[in-house]
């Protein structure tokens, strides 16, 4: 999906010779910071159906970068109406010429604990992220590079300042906070309006492109797990599955 009219389009930074980086990631090369912006879905606002989600990705000056797309088989579609929010997902995420730059997959969250896997290009992971949780923590979202190796956390914050403000997930490089993935709060009419959310990154500009791209998709994943099915009393409410209805959506890695 190409940008809306009237939006500038990021042009691409001059990257250094000899530099491995993705096709399509030389936009992630010089930002520190973005924004990922939830499409408002008229159909879902309307009919509680739980349509294919949307979001558009901009630099921290508002130039367009990439259209993330959900993508859904006909079993896939039937699974978000099941289990909501916990269901895995794909998404294929494109430039301003609508060219495939990479792809996101969720395992299902039917046990708590998800993993997600980015590839860039198709074919070829580019990073991980892992969501685990326990009696005792709420969640945190481990970042892995493409050989599974862990570069940064995001802990999650309480669920007691969850939907009336503005709300951070600290990005952390060991004990050091190096940015933060917020959510920023729309306010009540907004809130009651839409089923959109909106997410600001910061990050170091010296990441690796690939670690930028999954921290992206992270933006995505935490929507999912926190905002998703909570955006209205319909949906606020988690779906129960029986066990055998589990084991028919499969995998969506597959």
């Amino acid at each position: 999906n190409l940008p809306c009219p009237g939006e500038t389009v990021m042009i691409m930074p001059t990257i250094p010779m000899g530099m491995d980086i993705p096709p399509g990631l030389e936009y992630l090369y010089t930002i520190g910071s973005a924004h990922v912006q939830q499409k408002t879905d008229m159909l879902e606002m309307m009919s509680k159906i739980d349509t294919p989600n949307k979001y558009m990705i901009y630099n921290d000056q508002g130039h367009f970068i990439y259209y993330a797309q959900e993508v859904q088989s006909q079993g896939e579609f039937m699974a978000a109406q099941v289990v909501g929010d916990s269901r895995g997902f794909r998404f294929q995420v494109t430039d301003a010429l609508g060219r495939l730059v990479f792809t996101i997959y969720r395992t299902s969250k039917l046990w708590t604990n998800c993993e997600m896997l980015i590839e860039a290009p198709a074919g070829c992971p580019c990073g991980y992220a892992s969501f685990q949780s326990t009696p005792m923590c709420r969640g945190i979202l481990t970042i892995m590079d493409q050989f599974r190796q862990p570069q940064l956390t995001i802990p999650f914050p309480s669920e007691r300042d969850a939907h009336l403000s503005d709300r951070g997930y600290p990005l952390m490089l060991g004990g050091l906070l190096v940015g933060a993935i917020v959510r920023k709060w729309p306010g009540f009419m907004a809130q009651a309006m839409t089923n959109c959310d909106n997410f600001a990154l910061t990050f170091p500009p010296s990441l690796d492109v690939r670690t930028k791209c999954v921290l992206l998709a992270c933006a995505i994943l935490i929507d999912f797990i926190d905002f998703e099915d909570k955006r209205d009393v319909t949906r606020g409410k988690r779906k129960t599955i029986s066990p055998q209805a589990r084991a028919s959506l499969g995998n969506p890695y597959q």
